[in-house]
């Protein structure tokens, strides 16, 4: 059946309110990790410590590039949670008149690990270490072209090259201190303890952290070699959480009882790309390719591959996902009386992938009654972005990955780097332009939203599912609220509950 974790956390018209003051500024301070212990108390359950499996533990201090590192012992101007709300971090308020210009507002009780205030230029410091090419760090195509105009008296003020209203998304990168840019000091809920490369690394809580002291005292990450390996280890009480990589499926089948699994959408979408430059026989009519979307049945693909119903290119269940009623009727509903040709239709997709060859094979069963005969054809990656790129194709099973970042400019937009289906459409570039620059939330989700129901008129994509990520932990572990863009975003709210 569907996972449904996610379902019980609606995102009502309070929280839309909340995150439209926060974009359209000035924001308002809030609490960033929800549970926390007030600062300046200690923790009711110390000592406690909660060991994480991860699939790697890089060789170096990675501030930048190792996501639960930098979840846990670092901030950037801002946080976003696991649904795609944008949040104070080492800013507490943001505003830009334009979209181009940005103006973020130190909270002045941030400090860094080592006691020392967050100031300006170290949030400078980090963006020119960021640009420097020499340093090939991430993030350096998000920040390459950005100008800081003033970094002084807790004001930091950045020019854009081009107006983007979701700019604050960005702004989530970690900054380092000025006089250390090694990583190994941050101003997150927990401190860096020791880095064993390829072993473990060992983060402590900050008991006097501005905003709160974590619940719990320690929080390890320990390498394990894979999802088999996790299993033994969290059976035998060796780690107390893994999350399995959700490209590769769930623990389900390899795990005993004993367990509580958190399940939530991830971050991307399966989708069939349409070759429209030069498209024929039928697929050149925008009515027939709406019919062939109708035709497929998302629900018995969520339920076959363990995901959600993808109607559009946002992730299910987050800030900026429409109600499918507010794009397109249900699926599964059949051809809706459209007429199409008899035709075959070659379909390509990325050999090596069991999950793709099953898709295939679900979708030759739901479009056949509608006349259209897909024929599979399995190539390498290589090759598959090869004809992608070319325009070599018919159609193409592809997936594709997201971040919170709610833009959609490479796939739709006429001249979008990854427009694979070589479609043009004024109408979809000037909802993707004015939602470009649109600060106010309530204005741009309603651009998106239109321009989902235009992309399903056109259905220029057949979007088909979103897989589920999981999050796999011993019992007493309370607390979590994970979602597509963030697993430990409150991770300084876990606890573990001892009551009998």
């Amino acid at each position: 059946m569907p996972p449904s974790t996610l379902g019980r956390r609606a995102l009502g018209l309070a929280v839309l309110l909340c995150f439209i003051w926060s974009l359209a500024g000035p924001s308002r301070s809030r609490p960033a990790f929800d549970q926390a212990t007030p600062a300046g108390t200690v923790p009711v359950e110390l000592p406690n410590e909660f060991i994480e499996g991860v699939l790697s533990v890089p060789d170096q201090v990675n501030a930048l590039g190792f996501k639960p590192f930098v979840e846990l012992a670092h901030l950037g101007l801002t946080r976003v949670n696991g649904q795609g709300e944008i949040l104070p971090g080492l800013a507490q308020s943001w505003e830009s008149p334009d979209a181009y210009r940005w103006i973020f507002r130190l909270d002045p009780r941030a400090r860094w690990h080592d006691g020392r205030p967050v100031t300006a230029e170290d949030v400078a410091a980090t963006i020119r270490g960021v640009q420097d090419p020499a340093r090939g760090r991430a993030w350096r195509d998000f920040w390459v072209e950005i100008q800081v105009i003033q970094a002084s008296d807790g004001l930091v003020v950045l020019d854009l090259p081009r107006p983007d209203s979701s700019f604050p998304y960005d702004a989530r990168m970690a900054i380092l201190p000025a006089s250390d840019q090694s990583g190994r000091i941050g101003a997150g809920p927990f401190r860096l303890g020791s880095w064993e490369p390829g072993l473990a690394i060992r983060l402590e809580a900050v008991s006097d952290h501005w905003l709160g002291a974590p619940r719990l005292a320690a929080y390890i990450l320990k390498q394990v070699k894979d999802e088999a390996e996790a299993a033994l280890a969290l059976q035998a009480g060796q780690i107390h959480g893994f999350a399995p990589d959700w490209r590769k499926g769930g623990l389900g089948d390899i795990i005993g009882e004993g367990f509580e699994v958190e399940r939530w959408p991830a971050p991307a979408f399966s989708l069939v790309v349409w070759n429209l430059g030069g498209a024929s026989g039928g697929l050149d009519d925008a009515r027939v390719r709406r019919a062939l979307s109708l035709a497929v049945d998302r629900r018995r693909l969520s339920e076959h591959f363990g995901g959600y119903p993808s109607q559009g290119p946002f992730i299910p269940e987050t800030l900026f996902a429409p109600e499918t009623s507010e794009v397109s009727p249900e699926s599964g509903a059949g051809g809706a009386g459209a007429a199409l040709p008899n035709r075959v239709v070659g379909l390509v997709y990325e050999a090596g992938r069991r999950d793709r060859a099953e898709l295939a094979g679900l979708l030759i069963a739901d479009l056949a009654p509608l006349g259209v005969s897909l024929e599979p054809s399995a190539v390498s990656r290589d090759e598959l972005v090869k004809r992608l790129e070319s325009g070599d194709f018919e159609a193409a099973l592809w997936g594709w990955a997201v971040g919170p970042h709610p833009d959609r400019h490479a796939l739709f937009h006429t001249h979008g780097s990854a427009n694979y289906s070589r479609y043009s459409d004024s109408r979809v570039d000037e909802l993707i332009e004015e939602a470009r620059i649109a600060v106010n939330l309530e204005a741009r989700r309603e651009l998106l939203v239109r321009l989902g129901r235009l992309l399903f008129e056109e259905s220029r994509y057949l979007f088909l599912y979103t897989p589920a990520a999981e999050f796999w932990y011993r019992p007493p572990m309370r607390g979590l609220d994970p979602g597509p863009f963030s697993l430990r975003h409150n991770a300084a709210g876990w606890f573990l509950d001892r009551r009998k």
